[in-house]
């Protein structure tokens, strides 16, 4: 932009900016008002979903998010970060203006046109290759003035709709940034740069390092040695790798390591194979003796935790597999906030799943095969076809076609999950071989969504059958939890409010971030070698 062009523009935000500080507390409420009224980026239909309080006072939107929402860090709409954004731009806590109204009031018109098609809301807003190579080069200057630098290495940036881990893995980065941290977020498997969804749920302040993927890793680690105050790993196959690079980075190799464990992959692949070819069998298969053995890549997969500072696992059975290759391993459950849905069991019609589907050969693809052509007759039989299947996550073409019906309805991908929990009268769980904890029972339960099993899925949870969920593992005792849940009105509210206090006490987000606080203390409180070069 030019001189000439740019000075009316400076007068006129200037003039904005004098209507907004010299006048009245009324008028200034009011020409806020105004200018969220006109933004791409506000949505009261988002808003009265997301926050249900509101739309039960009757209270116009707008006003409630100038008023409170705001201040209690409520969203305007799917594609803005109000806590994200004020944290970044404190100047608008300072001089009183809401957030989103400096947004659209001190950010070029382009920038917020193009915000509202999606792209990700910041200082640096266009995805193009010219302001991403300034969002990063501004990162790297962040990254290099903060107190403390955290590397986080996993499969992707950690979309909560895309499942698989991801949930928890985005509540990890938050806390961390909550607490003023610096975070860089290096995708290994997955490094094709989604800015605009990653900024949607992502503080702003996070850099990502996109592009560069597994074979760039020990590049980027010889190249940022001593960068980092702490890197955290999640997942095995990611551990593994980073190994290997630190090998060829050695002045990586001091560098304080946490290992995220995720789940454990050997467990979930020993049971796999117990089903074999009978994908479609009769039952899902509990671990057993068989299965505790100390096989070959149990053994290799637990000894990737061998000189990490700090262990982390999903629940305590797990934690217990690696105490004898790891000297401190703690848990780190989900963080879940509990927020019921007020719908009434008479209103509620459906049955709904939520989670990742992408993968053929998934355990969630192979429920839900298992789900709809094993358990839906029998289901049939007890209760009547008046009811849909909701199918909600992103989903592969092949599984698609082989489910999707008039009644198996698959969704893809949705950002705003609220309203199949507010609708769905019961939720399915019927995964046959996993390894971790199910997030997505703790998500239903949390939403108020009573849930019916595998015994699997119990297990892990160490919920009770007939008090915080039903289970079954055959299809006949599946479809029977399903029937009963279904329709019995009393089973239902009792269930679903035990869940909510076992939500309430397992995945407390202060617990959550007191515990991720407490690991990230002890491990720079010991700079650990790693791994042995």
């Amino acid at each position: 932009m030019t001189g000439s062009r740019q000075l009316p523009l400076v007068r006129s935000r200037l003039g904005l900016v004098w209507r907004l500080l010299t006048g009245g507390a009324g008028a200034r409420a009011e020409f806020q008002a105004r200018v969220l009224r006109r933004s791409l980026l506000f949505s009261a239909p988002w808003y009265l979903r997301t926050y249900p309080e509101v739309a039960a006072a009757g209270v116009d939107p707008v006003l409630h998010y100038l008023a409170r929402g705001a201040a209690q860090g409520y969203d305007p709409g799917p594609r803005f970060s109000t806590r994200g954004y004020a944290a970044r731009h404190r100047i608008a806590g300072l001089t009183g203006i809401n957030p989103l109204a400096h947004w659209e009031i001190f950010h070029p018109a382009a920038v917020r046109r193009r915000s509202g098609q999606g792209l990700f809301v910041g200082e640096y807003a266009a995805p193009t290759q010219a302001l991403a190579a300034r969002f990063r080069e501004a990162q790297a200057a962040r990254r290099l003035a903060a107190r403390t630098r955290v590397l986080i290495i996993d499969d992707g940036v950690p979309l909560p709709s895309e499942g698989a881990g991801f949930p928890r893995a985005c509540a990890l980065l938050r806390a961390l940034c909550d607490r003023g941290v610096f975070v860089t977020h290096y995708p290994r498997l997955h490094p094709e740069g989604r800015f605009d969804q990653a900024m949607a749920c992502l503080p702003p302040q996070v850099e990502i390092i996109d592009r560069a993927g597994a074979a760039g890793l020990a590049g980027f680690l010889r190249e940022h040695a001593g960068a980092y105050d702490l890197a955290i790993v999640s997942r095995p196959h990611n551990m593994a790798a980073f190994r290997e690079a630190c090998r060829s980075a050695p002045g990586f190799a001091g560098t304080p390591v946490i290992y995220d464990a995720e789940a454990i992959f050997a467990l979930r692949d020993a049971l796999r194979a117990a089903l074999g070819e009978a994908a479609m069998g009769p039952a899902a298969v509990a671990p057993g003796p068989a299965l505790d053995m100390a096989s070959p890549a149990l053994v290799e997969e637990l000894q990737l935790a061998v000189n990490a500072r700090i262990v982390l696992t999903v629940n305590e059975a797990e934690a217990a597999r690696f105490r004898p290759y790891a000297g401190d391993v703690r848990v780190l459950g989900p963080s879940i906030q509990a927020q019921p849905a007020a719908t009434a069991f008479d209103v509620r019609r459906d049955l709904l799943f939520i989670g990742r589907l992408l993968e053929d050969d998934s355990p969630n693809a192979d429920s839900m095969r298992w789900f709809v052509r094993r358990v839906m007759p029998l289901l049939d039989a007890l209760i009547g076809d008046d009811y849909k299947l909701e199918m909600v996550g992103p989903c592969s073409a092949t599984l698609a076609r082989e489910l999707g019906s008039q009644r198996v309805r698959l969704h893809g991908r949705v950002d705003d999950l609220a309203p199949f929990y507010a609708t769905a009268r019961v939720f399915v769980a019927p995964t046959r071989f996993a390894s971790g904890t199910p997030q997505k029972v703790y998500e239903a339960a949390a939403h108020g969504v009573p849930v019916v099993a595998s015994g699997l899925l119990a297990g892990q949870l160490g919920w009770r059958d007939q008090a915080e969920l039903l289970a079954g593992d055959c299809p006949r005792s599946f479809a029977a939890a399903c029937a009963r849940l279904y329709s019995d009105a009393g089973l239902w509210a009792s269930l679903r409010q035990q869940a909510l206090a076992r939500v309430r006490q397992e995945c407390d987000p202060v617990c959550f971030g007191a515990t991720l606080q407490a690991a990230i203390d002890d491990a720079l409180a010991g700079r650990a070698r790693f791994p042995p070069v």
